[in-house]
Protein backbone atom coordinates (compact mmCIF):
# COMPACT_ATOMS: atom_id res chain seq x y z
CA UNK A 1 0.00 0.00 0.00
CA UNK A 2 3.02 2.31 0.09
CA UNK A 3 4.66 1.63 -3.27
CA UNK A 4 1.61 2.95 -5.13
CA UNK A 5 1.33 6.34 -3.37
CA UNK A 6 5.11 6.81 -3.48
CA UNK A 7 5.23 6.11 -7.20
CA UNK A 8 2.19 8.32 -7.80
CA UNK A 9 3.67 11.32 -6.00
CA UNK A 10 7.05 11.01 -7.73
CA UNK A 11 5.54 10.38 -11.15
CA UNK A 12 3.07 13.23 -10.68
CA UNK A 13 5.89 15.63 -9.88
CA UNK A 14 7.56 14.70 -13.15
CA UNK A 15 4.64 14.62 -15.56
CA UNK A 16 3.24 17.94 -14.32
CA UNK A 17 6.21 19.53 -16.11
CA UNK A 18 5.26 17.81 -19.38
CA UNK A 19 2.67 19.61 -21.49
CA UNK A 20 -0.60 17.80 -22.08
CA UNK A 21 0.11 17.78 -25.85
CA UNK A 22 3.53 16.46 -26.70
CA UNK A 23 3.95 19.04 -29.47
CA UNK A 24 4.21 21.86 -26.91
CA UNK A 25 4.25 25.40 -28.28
CA UNK A 26 7.70 26.90 -27.79
CA UNK A 27 6.38 29.99 -26.03
CA UNK A 28 4.71 27.97 -23.24
CA UNK A 29 6.40 26.93 -19.99
CA UNK A 30 5.20 25.43 -16.66
CA UNK A 31 5.35 28.94 -15.22
CA UNK A 32 2.39 29.96 -17.39
CA UNK A 33 -0.15 28.91 -14.77
CA UNK A 34 -3.16 30.01 -16.79
CA UNK A 35 -2.27 28.12 -19.97
CA UNK A 36 -0.10 25.22 -18.84
CA UNK A 37 -1.81 21.84 -18.42
CA UNK A 38 0.28 18.90 -17.27
CA UNK A 39 0.24 15.58 -19.10
CA UNK A 40 -2.27 13.98 -16.72
CA UNK A 41 -2.91 11.09 -19.11
CA UNK A 42 0.62 9.69 -18.84
CA UNK A 43 -0.01 8.42 -15.30
CA UNK A 44 -3.10 6.47 -16.38
CA UNK A 45 -1.22 5.08 -19.37
CA UNK A 46 1.68 3.84 -17.23
CA UNK A 47 -0.47 2.39 -14.42
CA UNK A 48 -2.83 0.76 -16.92
CA UNK A 49 0.09 -0.81 -18.79
CA UNK A 50 1.57 -2.19 -15.56
CA UNK A 51 -1.83 -3.62 -14.56
CA UNK A 52 -2.21 -5.23 -17.98
CA UNK A 53 1.25 -6.78 -17.69
CA UNK A 54 0.18 -8.37 -14.41
CA UNK A 55 -3.05 -9.72 -15.90
CA UNK A 56 -1.64 -11.23 -19.09
CA UNK A 57 0.04 -14.23 -17.38
CA UNK A 58 -3.35 -15.17 -15.92
CA UNK A 59 -4.54 -16.11 -19.40
CA UNK A 60 -2.05 -18.97 -19.35
CA UNK A 61 -3.97 -20.84 -16.66
CA UNK A 62 -6.71 -23.33 -17.60
CA UNK A 63 -10.33 -22.67 -16.73
CA UNK A 64 -10.08 -25.19 -13.91
CA UNK A 65 -7.41 -27.56 -12.64
CA UNK A 66 -7.78 -31.32 -12.60
CA UNK A 67 -9.76 -32.46 -9.56
CA UNK A 68 -10.80 -28.92 -8.55
CA UNK A 69 -14.52 -29.62 -9.07
CA UNK A 70 -14.42 -32.55 -6.65
CA UNK A 71 -12.59 -30.49 -4.03
CA UNK A 72 -15.03 -27.59 -4.38
CA UNK A 73 -18.00 -29.91 -3.93
CA UNK A 74 -16.48 -31.46 -0.81
CA UNK A 75 -15.63 -28.07 0.63
CA UNK A 76 -19.15 -26.76 -0.02
CA UNK A 77 -20.79 -29.78 1.60
CA UNK A 78 -18.48 -29.50 4.61
CA UNK A 79 -19.22 -25.80 5.05
CA UNK A 80 -22.95 -25.65 4.47
CA UNK A 81 -24.44 -29.13 4.56
CA UNK A 82 -27.79 -29.59 2.85
CA UNK A 83 -29.89 -26.80 1.34
CA UNK A 84 -32.32 -26.54 4.23
CA UNK A 85 -29.56 -26.14 6.79
CA UNK A 86 -27.74 -23.61 4.60
CA UNK A 87 -30.92 -21.56 4.18
CA UNK A 88 -31.52 -21.53 7.93
CA UNK A 89 -27.95 -20.45 8.65
CA UNK A 90 -27.99 -17.56 6.20
CA UNK A 91 -31.35 -16.16 7.30
CA UNK A 92 -30.64 -12.95 9.17
CA UNK A 93 -33.48 -10.72 10.22
CA UNK A 94 -33.45 -7.16 11.50
CA UNK A 95 -34.82 -8.45 14.80
CA UNK A 96 -31.67 -10.56 15.28
CA UNK A 97 -29.31 -7.91 13.96
CA UNK A 98 -30.23 -5.00 16.23
CA UNK A 99 -29.55 -6.75 19.58
CA UNK A 100 -26.23 -8.02 18.26
CA UNK A 101 -25.26 -4.58 17.02
CA UNK A 102 -26.17 -3.19 20.44
CA UNK A 103 -23.81 -5.68 22.08
CA UNK A 104 -20.98 -4.76 19.73
CA UNK A 105 -21.34 -1.01 20.13
CA UNK A 106 -21.75 -1.27 23.89
CA UNK A 107 -18.04 -2.10 24.17
CA UNK A 108 -16.35 1.27 24.86
CA UNK A 109 -12.92 0.12 23.69
CA UNK A 110 -14.30 -1.04 20.37
CA UNK A 111 -16.23 2.19 19.80
CA UNK A 112 -13.28 4.42 20.72
CA UNK A 113 -10.82 2.49 18.56
CA UNK A 114 -13.24 2.58 15.64
CA UNK A 115 -13.76 6.34 15.95
CA UNK A 116 -10.04 6.95 16.40
CA UNK A 117 -9.14 4.87 13.37
CA UNK A 118 -11.80 6.56 11.26
CA UNK A 119 -10.68 10.06 12.31
CA UNK A 120 -7.05 9.20 11.58
CA UNK A 121 -8.06 7.86 8.18
CA UNK A 122 -9.94 11.08 7.35
CA UNK A 123 -7.00 13.26 8.38
CA UNK A 124 -4.29 11.27 6.62
CA UNK A 125 -6.28 10.82 3.41
CA UNK A 126 -7.40 14.45 3.26
CA UNK A 127 -3.96 15.91 3.90
CA UNK A 128 -2.34 13.45 1.50
CA UNK A 129 -4.73 14.48 -1.27
CA UNK A 130 -4.31 18.23 -0.82
CA UNK A 131 -0.77 18.25 0.57
CA UNK A 132 0.79 19.62 -2.65
CA UNK A 133 -1.86 22.37 -2.87
CA UNK A 134 -1.17 23.40 0.73
CA UNK A 135 2.57 23.47 0.07
CA UNK A 136 1.92 25.74 -2.91
CA UNK A 137 -0.21 28.10 -0.85
CA UNK A 138 1.82 28.18 2.36
CA UNK A 139 5.33 28.15 0.86
CA UNK A 140 4.67 29.45 -2.67
CA UNK A 141 6.20 26.41 -4.35
CA UNK A 142 5.73 25.30 -7.92
CA UNK A 143 3.28 22.43 -8.41
CA UNK A 144 5.99 19.96 -9.43
CA UNK A 145 8.24 20.88 -6.49
CA UNK A 146 5.37 20.62 -4.00
CA UNK A 147 4.31 17.19 -5.29
CA UNK A 148 7.82 15.75 -5.17
CA UNK A 149 8.46 17.23 -1.73
CA UNK A 150 5.29 15.82 -0.19
CA UNK A 151 5.95 12.42 -1.76
CA UNK A 152 9.56 12.21 -0.58
CA UNK A 153 8.66 13.22 2.98
CA UNK A 154 5.24 11.71 3.70
CA UNK A 155 5.49 8.26 2.14
CA UNK A 156 8.79 7.08 3.72
CA UNK A 157 7.83 8.55 7.10
CA UNK A 158 4.41 6.94 6.96
CA UNK A 159 6.05 3.60 6.15
CA UNK A 160 8.42 4.05 9.09
CA UNK A 161 5.49 4.75 11.41
CA UNK A 162 3.57 1.67 10.28
CA UNK A 163 6.71 -0.47 10.53
CA UNK A 164 7.49 0.82 14.04
CA UNK A 165 3.98 0.12 15.31
CA UNK A 166 3.97 -3.35 13.76
CA UNK A 167 7.38 -4.25 15.21
CA UNK A 168 6.36 -3.13 18.71
CA UNK A 169 3.26 -5.33 18.57
CA UNK A 170 5.19 -8.24 17.06
CA UNK A 171 8.25 -8.39 19.30
CA UNK A 172 7.26 -6.62 22.53
CA UNK A 173 4.95 -8.78 24.63
CA UNK A 174 2.68 -5.98 25.85
CA UNK A 175 -0.79 -6.57 27.25
CA UNK A 176 -3.54 -4.92 25.30
CA UNK A 177 -3.93 -2.14 27.88
CA UNK A 178 -0.33 -1.02 27.33
CA UNK A 179 -0.78 -1.17 23.58
CA UNK A 180 -3.76 1.13 23.86
CA UNK A 181 -1.77 3.52 26.05
CA UNK A 182 0.98 3.45 23.42
CA UNK A 183 -1.65 4.44 20.89
CA UNK A 184 -2.81 7.27 23.15
CA UNK A 185 0.77 8.49 23.57
CA UNK A 186 1.46 8.48 19.84
CA UNK A 187 -1.81 10.32 19.20
CA UNK A 188 -0.89 12.95 21.80
CA UNK A 189 2.50 13.53 20.18
CA UNK A 190 0.84 13.74 16.75
CA UNK A 191 -1.61 16.31 18.12
CA UNK A 192 1.28 18.39 19.47
CA UNK A 193 3.03 18.18 16.10
CA UNK A 194 -0.02 19.66 14.40
CA UNK A 195 1.78 22.87 15.34
CA UNK A 196 3.90 22.25 12.24
CA UNK A 197 1.09 23.87 10.27
CA UNK A 198 1.81 27.10 12.13
CA UNK A 199 5.04 27.33 10.13
CA UNK A 200 4.38 29.13 6.86
CA UNK A 201 5.66 31.92 4.67
CA UNK A 202 4.15 35.35 4.22
CA UNK A 203 1.22 35.13 1.79
CA UNK A 204 1.48 36.39 -1.76
CA UNK A 205 0.01 39.89 -2.10
CA UNK A 206 -2.56 40.28 -4.87
CA UNK A 207 -3.42 43.78 -6.06
CA UNK A 208 -7.07 44.58 -5.42
CA UNK A 209 -7.45 41.79 -2.85
CA UNK A 210 -4.67 42.00 -0.25
CA UNK A 211 -2.70 44.95 -1.61
CA UNK A 212 -3.86 48.39 -2.82
CA UNK A 213 -3.48 49.84 -6.29
CA UNK A 214 -1.60 53.14 -6.57
CA UNK A 215 -3.69 56.15 -5.55
CA UNK A 216 -6.42 53.97 -4.04
CA UNK A 217 -7.46 53.30 -0.46
CA UNK A 218 -7.25 49.67 0.58
CA UNK A 219 -9.83 48.22 2.96
CA UNK A 220 -9.03 44.70 4.29
CA UNK A 221 -11.64 41.93 4.02
CA UNK A 222 -13.49 43.72 1.25
CA UNK A 223 -14.66 42.01 -1.93
CA UNK A 224 -11.99 41.83 -4.66
CA UNK A 225 -11.86 44.95 -6.79
CA UNK A 226 -9.41 44.97 -9.69
CA UNK A 227 -10.57 48.25 -11.18
CA UNK A 228 -8.42 51.29 -10.41
CA UNK A 229 -7.64 54.67 -12.02
CA UNK A 230 -4.34 53.30 -13.32
CA UNK A 231 -6.06 50.61 -15.45
CA UNK A 232 -9.31 52.45 -16.17
CA UNK A 233 -8.45 53.15 -19.82
CA UNK A 234 -7.08 49.68 -20.56
CA UNK A 235 -8.98 47.84 -23.29
CA UNK A 236 -9.07 44.48 -21.57
CA UNK A 237 -12.78 43.63 -21.44
CA UNK A 238 -12.41 40.46 -23.48
CA UNK A 239 -9.89 38.79 -21.16
CA UNK A 240 -11.03 40.64 -18.08
CA UNK A 241 -11.85 37.59 -15.98
CA UNK A 242 -9.20 35.16 -17.26
CA UNK A 243 -6.46 34.69 -14.67
CA UNK A 244 -3.16 35.53 -16.34
CA UNK A 245 -0.94 36.64 -13.44
CA UNK A 246 2.03 38.94 -13.71
CA UNK A 247 4.48 39.76 -10.94
CA UNK A 248 5.37 43.42 -10.62
CA UNK A 249 8.85 44.67 -9.77
CA UNK A 250 7.71 45.46 -6.22
CA UNK A 251 6.68 41.82 -5.58
CA UNK A 252 2.90 42.29 -5.87
CA UNK A 253 0.92 39.85 -8.01
CA UNK A 254 -1.59 41.27 -10.50
CA UNK A 255 -4.59 39.38 -11.84
CA UNK A 256 -3.54 39.95 -15.45
CA UNK A 257 -1.33 42.29 -17.53
CA UNK A 258 -4.48 44.28 -18.24
CA UNK A 259 -5.17 45.00 -14.57
CA UNK A 260 -1.50 45.82 -14.05
CA UNK A 261 -1.85 48.50 -16.72
CA UNK A 262 0.60 46.80 -19.09
CA UNK A 263 0.00 47.82 -22.69
CA UNK A 264 1.97 45.09 -24.46
CA UNK A 265 3.09 45.61 -28.04
CA UNK A 266 6.47 47.29 -28.16
CA UNK A 267 6.43 47.54 -24.37
CA UNK A 268 6.80 43.78 -23.91
CA UNK A 269 9.10 41.00 -25.09
CA UNK A 270 9.60 37.27 -24.46
CA UNK A 271 12.73 35.39 -23.39
CA UNK A 272 12.82 31.67 -22.48
CA UNK A 273 9.04 31.40 -22.19
CA UNK A 274 8.74 34.44 -19.92
CA UNK A 275 6.94 37.63 -20.93
CA UNK A 276 8.49 40.90 -19.75
CA UNK A 277 6.58 44.18 -19.57
CA UNK A 278 8.32 47.54 -19.48
CA UNK A 279 5.52 50.07 -19.20
CA UNK A 280 2.79 49.16 -16.69
CA UNK A 281 0.79 52.09 -15.36
CA UNK A 282 -0.19 50.30 -12.11
CA UNK A 283 3.42 49.50 -11.19
CA UNK A 284 5.40 52.34 -9.64
CA UNK A 285 8.81 50.63 -9.50
CA UNK A 286 10.99 48.95 -12.10
CA UNK A 287 13.84 46.47 -12.08
CA UNK A 288 16.77 46.40 -14.50
CA UNK A 289 16.74 43.12 -16.41
CA UNK A 290 18.03 42.30 -19.90
CA UNK A 291 19.27 45.88 -20.24
CA UNK A 292 15.75 47.25 -19.84
CA UNK A 293 13.65 48.61 -16.99
CA UNK A 294 11.13 45.85 -16.31
CA UNK A 295 7.80 46.62 -14.63
CA UNK A 296 6.33 43.12 -14.51
CA UNK A 297 7.03 39.50 -15.49
CA UNK A 298 4.47 36.88 -16.45
CA UNK A 299 3.73 34.18 -13.88
CA UNK A 300 3.63 34.03 -10.10
CA UNK A 301 6.07 35.93 -7.94
CA UNK A 302 9.02 33.78 -6.81
CA UNK A 303 9.41 33.29 -3.08
CA UNK A 304 13.10 33.97 -2.51
CA UNK A 305 12.84 35.03 1.13
CA UNK A 306 10.82 32.07 2.42
CA UNK A 307 13.02 29.70 4.43
CA UNK A 308 10.34 28.03 6.57
CA UNK A 309 9.73 24.98 4.38
CA UNK A 310 12.57 22.82 5.86
CA UNK A 311 11.28 23.38 9.41
CA UNK A 312 7.72 22.55 8.35
CA UNK A 313 8.83 19.37 6.57
CA UNK A 314 10.85 18.25 9.59
CA UNK A 315 7.87 18.65 11.92
CA UNK A 316 5.53 17.05 9.39
CA UNK A 317 7.87 14.08 9.16
CA UNK A 318 7.44 13.29 12.86
CA UNK A 319 3.71 14.06 12.67
CA UNK A 320 3.35 11.49 9.88
CA UNK A 321 5.37 8.94 11.86
CA UNK A 322 3.18 9.27 14.96
CA UNK A 323 -0.05 9.36 12.94
CA UNK A 324 0.82 6.12 11.19
CA UNK A 325 1.83 4.45 14.45
CA UNK A 326 -1.70 5.13 15.72
CA UNK A 327 -3.25 3.51 12.65
CA UNK A 328 -1.44 0.23 13.32
CA UNK A 329 -3.91 -2.41 14.47
CA UNK A 330 -3.41 -2.80 18.21
CA UNK A 331 -5.63 -5.85 18.78
CA UNK A 332 -3.44 -8.95 18.70
CA UNK A 333 -5.22 -12.27 18.58
CA UNK A 334 -3.89 -13.32 21.97
CA UNK A 335 -5.35 -10.22 23.61
CA UNK A 336 -8.79 -10.12 22.03
CA UNK A 337 -10.53 -11.66 25.04
CA UNK A 338 -9.33 -8.79 27.19
CA UNK A 339 -11.31 -6.40 24.99
CA UNK A 340 -14.41 -8.24 23.95
CA UNK A 341 -15.10 -10.20 27.11
CA UNK A 342 -16.75 -13.61 27.26
CA UNK A 343 -19.12 -14.62 24.52
CA UNK A 344 -22.74 -14.41 25.76
CA UNK A 345 -24.19 -17.89 25.79
CA UNK A 346 -27.62 -16.61 24.77
CA UNK A 347 -26.20 -15.44 21.46
CA UNK A 348 -24.55 -18.80 20.70
CA UNK A 349 -27.57 -21.10 20.78
CA UNK A 350 -29.44 -21.84 17.55
CA UNK A 351 -28.45 -18.47 16.06
CA UNK A 352 -28.02 -17.82 12.36
CA UNK A 353 -24.54 -17.86 10.86
CA UNK A 354 -24.19 -14.07 11.02
CA UNK A 355 -25.10 -13.90 14.70
CA UNK A 356 -22.82 -16.81 15.47
CA UNK A 357 -19.88 -15.05 13.84
CA UNK A 358 -20.66 -11.74 15.52
CA UNK A 359 -21.61 -13.08 18.93
CA UNK A 360 -19.20 -15.98 19.48
CA UNK A 361 -16.27 -14.65 17.43
CA UNK A 362 -16.64 -10.95 18.14
CA UNK A 363 -12.95 -10.42 17.57
CA UNK A 364 -13.61 -10.66 13.83
CA UNK A 365 -15.56 -7.42 14.06
CA UNK A 366 -12.50 -5.62 15.39
CA UNK A 367 -10.52 -6.63 12.33
CA UNK A 368 -13.37 -6.12 9.86
CA UNK A 369 -15.29 -3.09 11.11
CA UNK A 370 -12.36 -0.75 11.79
CA UNK A 371 -10.62 -1.27 8.42
CA UNK A 372 -13.98 -1.13 6.64
CA UNK A 373 -14.95 2.19 8.24
CA UNK A 374 -11.50 3.58 7.52
CA UNK A 375 -11.78 2.53 3.88
CA UNK A 376 -15.26 4.03 3.60
CA UNK A 377 -14.17 7.35 5.13
CA UNK A 378 -11.26 7.59 2.69
CA UNK A 379 -13.80 8.26 -0.04
CA UNK A 380 -15.55 11.37 1.38
CA UNK A 381 -12.44 12.67 3.21
CA UNK A 382 -10.89 14.40 0.17
CA UNK A 383 -14.32 15.72 -0.84
CA UNK A 384 -14.88 17.13 2.64
CA UNK A 385 -11.48 18.81 2.89
CA UNK A 386 -11.73 20.08 -0.68
CA UNK A 387 -15.08 21.69 0.07
CA UNK A 388 -13.67 23.29 3.21
CA UNK A 389 -10.67 24.63 1.29
CA UNK A 390 -12.99 26.14 -1.32
CA UNK A 391 -14.69 28.18 1.40
CA UNK A 392 -11.43 30.11 1.86
CA UNK A 393 -11.22 31.11 -1.81
CA UNK A 394 -11.07 34.88 -2.37
CA UNK A 395 -10.91 34.98 -6.18
CA UNK A 396 -12.48 32.50 -8.58
CA UNK A 397 -11.54 32.20 -12.21
CA UNK A 398 -14.44 32.51 -14.63
CA UNK A 399 -15.02 32.24 -18.35
CA UNK A 400 -18.17 32.90 -20.35
CA UNK A 401 -20.08 33.52 -17.13
CA UNK A 402 -19.16 30.14 -15.65
CA UNK A 403 -17.19 29.78 -12.43
CA UNK A 404 -13.92 27.94 -12.79
CA UNK A 405 -11.15 27.04 -10.37
CA UNK A 406 -9.93 29.10 -7.44
CA UNK A 407 -6.93 31.26 -8.29
CA UNK A 408 -6.31 32.94 -4.94
CA UNK A 409 -6.99 31.73 -1.40
CA UNK A 410 -7.28 33.69 1.81
CA UNK A 411 -4.04 32.44 3.35
CA UNK A 412 -5.03 33.26 6.92
CA UNK A 413 -8.36 31.44 6.91
CA UNK A 414 -6.87 28.52 4.98
CA UNK A 415 -4.21 28.22 7.68
CA UNK A 416 -6.85 28.32 10.46
CA UNK A 417 -8.97 25.71 8.67
CA UNK A 418 -6.06 23.27 8.28
CA UNK A 419 -5.12 23.67 11.94
CA UNK A 420 -8.69 22.90 13.02
CA UNK A 421 -9.00 20.00 10.57
CA UNK A 422 -5.75 18.31 11.58
CA UNK A 423 -6.03 19.06 15.29
CA UNK A 424 -9.76 18.48 15.65
CA UNK A 425 -9.66 14.99 14.17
Amino acid sequence: GLVGPASGYLLGGIIVNIYVDLDKPKELSPDDTNLWVGAWWIGFLISGSISLMGVLPMFGFPKSFRGSARKRAARTEESYGDSAQRSAQLTVTMKDFLPTAGIIFSIPTFVCLTLAGTAASITITGLATFGPKLMQQFFRMAASTATLTIGLVSVPCGALGLFTGAMVIRFVAMPVQRLIWMNVGASTIALALVSSFVVRCSPQLLAGVTAPYPETQFVPDMDPNFSAPCNYNCSCVRNKFMFDPVCSADGVLHFSPCFAGCSGGNDSFSIDGKRYYTNCSCVTTTKLMHDRNISAISGDCPSTECTSAPLFLTLKRYYTNCSCVTTTKLMHDRNISAISGDCPSTECTSAPLFLTLVGCFMFCMFFITIPTLQAIMRIPAPLLLGRLIDTTCSVWNSSCGLQGSCVYYNAHWLWVLILLFAGGL
